[in-house]
């Protein structure tokens, strides 16, 4: 019966179909080919014996990346080896796993993939990262010496410090280093029982309800979590209840001994790293270049400048294939090297010629599918890093603006404030009514003439004269 690990032949085969056709179709006729120019010597026998075997070293390429890219797919737990990414997640993805964190869960996603080795595989790269210091998750676990939660944790206890419900496993994560021991076994199923849980109103506890299987665990000592794997299929949003017994950690039971975890199924294996306006599918299309492009985010010379430094390597080696096939043509025709397979010798000659380029257009093949790799991982990190600094710059504006419209609270709201009352007085004082000034007339046609304001005019007197009588008439 074939493993997890190693499908069956027949899914193989069905995997890998056009890539064992042209094998085959490639070495029948690079082996006929080889045959007729050992004994009808002529160009076009020389020509494709060459073009077989570049087709056979080009084909066997293209299947060592399809394979690699493929290695997820294998992925059976969310435990591996995670100093050795590479082995797990094959060399594309792990690059791009080492790289950015947050990259690799947005382009993890295949067609290819279940949702279950997706979920894996970004619970192995969150181990990483935790494991080599340079990110780590609020509330994840970590190794020995790092603190797995808000509260000093005693090294002489042993405690579960999270859960994690994935529909298919549940992963239990210890403050300490279990015990391997016949006695204390933490890979023994025995040892834990998971339950579904019956919601109740608060305050009331939630009740223990049916049995979930477990069909096996494994333990793993570097990120001291125990894997569960569930018999049945649990549905996202369900509460499960875990309770571990029979574990030690330096022959320290368990603190407190039968007490229930309760954990949530959520589908996912930790919560998504990236910041609250971020969303998967608006980064799938802001990932894009043309979209990117468009958007803002990068300009058309950025893209050029990265093509120009990764790409251009790409299209280099890929084009070498052709001038490397002309020229052991020409090698191969000109008289005077000796390279026309008639004799023994020449004939093992040109069969070695062949098998090299096979090997060297495999590789120039691999180096500029690796090339073109590097462009658009280097493209979409550009893009991702462009469009957080935008984020942030939009969120702190956004906080700005908010801190200005909000007004300036009193410096003491509490103090007491003393009114007084506002009295206002009016008094009305007499005016001495102005006399009219009088005019004397000008010239015919001309304007009336205001005569200067004097004592005579104005009716006032002097002080040195007597009080007159009447006023008098101005003419």
């Amino acid at each position: 019966m074939a493993s997890e690990d190693n499908p069956p032949r027949s899914d193989w085969v069905h995997k890998y179909f056009w890539q064992i056709a042209l094998v085959v179709s490639f070495s029948v006729v690079l082996v006929i080919s080889l045959l007729l120019s050992f004994y009808r010597p002529h160009w076009a026998f020389y020509l494709l014996s060459e073009v077989a075997a570049v087709g056979l070293g080009i084909t066997f390429g293209w299947w060592w990346v399809d394979f690699d890219y493929s290695k997820p797919e294998s992925l059976s737990s969310p435990v591996g080896d995670q100093w050795n990414l590479r082995k797990s997640l094959g060399f594309f993805h792990s690059r791009v796993a080492m790289t950015s964190q947050d990259l690799f869960n947005i382009t993890i996603v295949g067609p290819t993939i279940k949702r279950e080795q997706v979920l894996f595989a970004r619970e192995l790269v969150r181990n990483y990262w935790q494991l080599a210091g340079k990110k780590e998750p609020a509330g994840s676990g970590g190794r020995a010496g790092q603190s797995q939660s808000t509260e000093p944790t005693d090294r002489k206890s042993l405690k579960i410090t999270k859960c994690v419900a994935l529909p298919t496993h549940v992963i239990v994560y210890f403050s300490q280093a279990l015990d391997v021991t016949p006695t204390s076994n933490p890979s023994l199923p025995a040892n834990y029982h998971v339950h579904a849980l019956v919601p109740a109103v608060p305050p009331a506890v939630p009740i223990l309800g049916a049995p979930v299987p477990i069909a096996g665990a494994s333990y793993d000592v570097i990120n001291r979590a125990a894997v569960l794997q569930l018999g049945e299929v649990q549905k996202t949003g369900q509460s499960l209840g875990v309770i571990v017994n029979d574990v030690t950690s330096a022959g320290n039971p368990i603190a407190p001994p039968n007490n229930t975890f309760q954990v949530q199924v959520n589908g996912e294996a930790t919560p998504p790293p990236a910041p609250v306006s971020r969303n998967e599918e608006q980064l799938r299309k802001i990932l894009q270049t043309p979209y990117a492009i468009g958007m803002g985010v990068i300009t058309r010379d950025d893209d050029n400048n990265l093509k120009n430094e990764y790409f251009a390597e790409s299209e280099l080696s890929l084009g070498l294939i052709l001038p490397m096939i002309l020229v052991v043509l020409g090698l191969v025709l000109t008289p005077q090297i000796g390279l026309q397979p008639q004799i023994g010798l020449q004939k093992v000659w040109w069969v070695l010629m062949c098998a090299a380029m096979a090997a060297i257009s495999m590789g120039m093949f691999l180096v500029g599918v690796e090339r073109y790799h590097k462009y658009r991982m280097e493209l979409k990190l550009l893009i991702l890093g462009n469009w957080q600094k935008q984020q942030d710059a939009k969120k702190a504006a956004s906080t700005v603006n908010s801190t200005k419209k909000t007004p300036a609270a009193p410096a003491s709201s509490s103090a007491p404030v003393a009114v007084n009352p506002l009295v206002v007085e009016v008094h009305m004082q007499p005016q001495a009514e102005k006399p009219a000034t009088p005019t004397v007339q000008g010239k015919p046609g001309g304007q009336p003439t205001t005569m200067p304001e004097t004592p005579e005019t104005s009716g006032q007197r002097k002080p040195d004269e007597p009080p007159k009588k009447g006023p008098k008439d101005v003419f």
